[in-house]
């Protein structure tokens, strides 16, 4: 016995209507891409920005955020500039020079294995090991000669990222100086609904959190690069290493530091790797001491820079870094936690409000979600 379903024409095509417009946002969500990371990475920024350009506002005439906001892209244009400035020459002529040495240096390591050249000369692989250094020769000096053409190659994509910048520092600058009056003058439509107003104390909140964890990461960041650079000098001048190597090599590790979780670990072993360059125990000592300080700052030091962030599990952070590393690449490993811990923030400010639902409903009160209207006040900035 068979079943008979009617549909009536007005549901079947409501049905089709609303798929054709699932359809069509997915579709525009995909074309409009890289637009929409533009104008999030904007905003991004400004709610990190937000707090400091507040503080300087205070010290301004008559207040002026435009003002402040210029000030503060001058200062971190400026430590931008200053990190590519000392970071890009040193990993470009280390790299290079490691590189154009490598087969002199494994000869040379080579020929004061006695053991080893034993062992070629009895079974006769002295000619093999000649193609090894002859090969690895070769790979030194394609590398080198086709350094050149692999830059002039990616001056496209160099382009289109510029361009991606300065549309990301421009809207950033706009969002910062016209951000709060839009922000006001969007609410005040809601005053008199309590319900709509609730959001405005979650936005408060998912901001603090975004400024938050920036703020903290950079403190982290700073600590790292600091203690990095001491230990470079330290190291560099006990074995006879350059000295000039230890800010920029800090700067290396503070810079990878923002990158929550492992980000100070890939840090610390490409300055091992640039340091072992000059003297190879010098880079040995200095992982050795990084993994032992890591273990410090991840028990002592960052549990209390970042004690007001929304607390996430391990392994939370690490599925989010994944994932926004195969979305965005580095800047997706950046922004992935702070907006896992806004996602946090919407998960548990759903449910205590389902939970409160209930609570009402079961008593029988009419009371409504209460706003912060003196927090969002005291943080607009």
């Amino acid at each position: 016995m068979s079943n008979k379903i009617e549909v009536d024409t007005k549901t079947f095509m409501r049905f089709w209507l609303v798929l054709a417009g699932l359809i069509a946002i997915g579709l525009f969500l995909y074309m409009a891409r890289t637009g929409l990371l533009i104008v999030g990475t904007a905003i991004f920024l400004a709610i990190a920005l937000n707090p400091l350009i507040s503080k300087i506002s205070k010290h301004m005439p008559s207040k002026s955020r435009t003002l402040a906001t210029l000030i503060s892209y001058i200062l971190v244009i400026g430590v931008i500039g200053g990190i590519l400035w000392l970071v890009v020459p040193i990993i470009v002529s280390e790299s290079v020079r490691f590189a154009e040495n490598m087969p002199g240096l494994i000869e040379r390591n080579a020929d004061s294995w006695s053991a080893v050249n034993s062992f070629i000369e009895t079974h006769n692989l002295a000619g093999l090991r000649d193609q090894v250094f002859a090969t690895i020769n070769n790979i030194a000096t394609n590398f080198t000669k086709e350094l050149a053409p692999n830059i002039i190659n990616s001056v496209s994509q160099i382009a289109s990222g510029i361009t991606a910048l300065v549309l990301i520092l421009v809207l950033t600058f706009l969002i910062l100086v016209e951000g709060p009056t839009l922000y006001d003058g969007f609410w005040a439509h809601f005053k008199k609904n309590q319900k709509i107003s609730r959001w405005r104390s979650i936005s408060i909140k998912v901001s603090n959190v975004v400024s938050g964890f920036v703020g903290g990461q950079l403190v982290v960041a700073l600590i790292d690069a600091l203690v990095s650079t001491l230990a470079v000098f330290v190291l560099c001048l006990i074995f006879g290493a350059p000295t000039g190597l230890a800010l920029p090599l800090g700067v290396i590790t503070g810079t990878l530091s923002l990158i929550p979780l492992f980000g100070a670990i890939v840090g610390g072993v490409i300055v091992a790797a640039l340091l072992a360059f000059n003297v190879p125990i010098a880079g040995l000592i200095f992982i050795i001491f990084f993994i032992i300080y890591q273990q410090v700052e991840a028990n002592i030091i960052a549990p209390k820079v970042q004690s007001k962030r929304a607390k996430l599990p391990p392994l939370i952070i690490l599925v989010s870094i994944t994932i926004g590393i195969y979305l965005f690449g580095l800047l997706g490993a950046i922004v992935a936690v702070p907006l896992a811990g806004c996602i946090k923030v919407l998960f548990d400010e759903s449910t205590n409000a389902t939970a409160g639902g209930e609570g009402n409903a079961n008593t029988g009160a009419k009371s409504e979600p209460k706003t912060i209207s003196g927090n969002a006040k005291s943080d607009r900035g």
